[in-house]
């Protein structure tokens, strides 16, 4: 069942479930699975639409290892709740009504303001200006509402564990709206143990895992990391996903 299909059984408990038993074996394998941690992965949902964060309150309080701690139809709300409330990663839509700060605003100010909190935007829009504008706040993770729950569900755990989660879709959106800014430019050199990184960096993949895939030691992988920072000049992982795939450094024919 997709998020959008969560939001319509909200509104009508006879919409018709296509995908229950998916649902009930996303269950099993989420209880099952050794990555649920001790500590539930706190969320807080930011979104003017009532009925869509209601449904999708209601999907993620069936997901072991979750915990939806609030949730705020504006972004002043969601500050005011950071400030209040521990919150590990936040499911930010771009359009918030008529508030003064919408969600790219917002989520820059909780960059600058609240650095452990991750932000993972959740919307609808799909044009290049948006996601464009999007990555470069500095944000975690990017899907569409209408993707399906187990990829949300992936994209949180992806990114409580260190990683970057961003959908295929939107990948090739971004990359398709961005590669005329990119031709002509010389191209940055990378080592072939540096591309190698990068591209499970993209792929949403811890420094742990990566040591792990690898067989390199974490210290290794941060040093790597630091100097594709400096090559790519940015100051994050964020920046990295999103200047590897400006500037095609990566393969995102298969990401996860």
């Amino acid at each position: 069942m997709s998020l959008s299909e969560h939001f319509y059984k909200s509104i009508d408990p006879n919409y018709p479930d296509r995908n229950q038993d998916n649902h009930e074996e996303m269950k099993s394998q989420e209880m099952n699975s050794d990555s649920i941690n001790e500590k539930p992965i706190r969320l807080m949902i930011v979104d003017d639409l009532r009925l869509f964060v209601d449904a999708l309150k209601m999907m993620l309080m069936d997901i072991p290892g979750m915990e939806v701690v609030a949730s705020c139809s504006s972004a002043e709300e969601a500050i005011q709740t950071l400030q209040e409330k521990k919150v590990d990663i936040i499911l930010l839509d771009i359009r918030l009504g008529e508030d003064v700060m919408n969600g790219l605003d917002a989520a820059e100010y909780i960059y600058e303001n609240f650095p452990w909190v991750k932000v993972l935007m959740l919307s609808m829009h799909k044009k290049g200006e948006y996601i464009n504008q999007t990555l470069r706040n500095n944000i975690a993770g990017y899907l569409l509402k209408d993707s399906a729950a187990q990829e949300l569900v992936k994209a949180v755990r992806t990114i409580a564990n260190g990683g970057t989660y961003f959908s295929t879709e939107v990948m090739q959106t971004h990359m398709d709206f961005t590669r005329k800014q990119h031709r002509g430019e010389e191209k940055i050199k990378l080592t072939p143990r540096e591309k190698e990184i990068l591209q499970l960096i993209v792929e949403g993949f811890s420094t742990l895992e990566i040591g792990e895939k690898l067989c390199v030691g974490e210290a290794g992988i941060e040093t790597h990391r630091r100097n594709l920072r400096h090559k790519l000049k940015v100051n994050n992982t964020a920046g990295l996903v999103r200047e590897a795939i400006l500037q095609n450094l990566v393969d995102t024919d298969n990401l996860k």
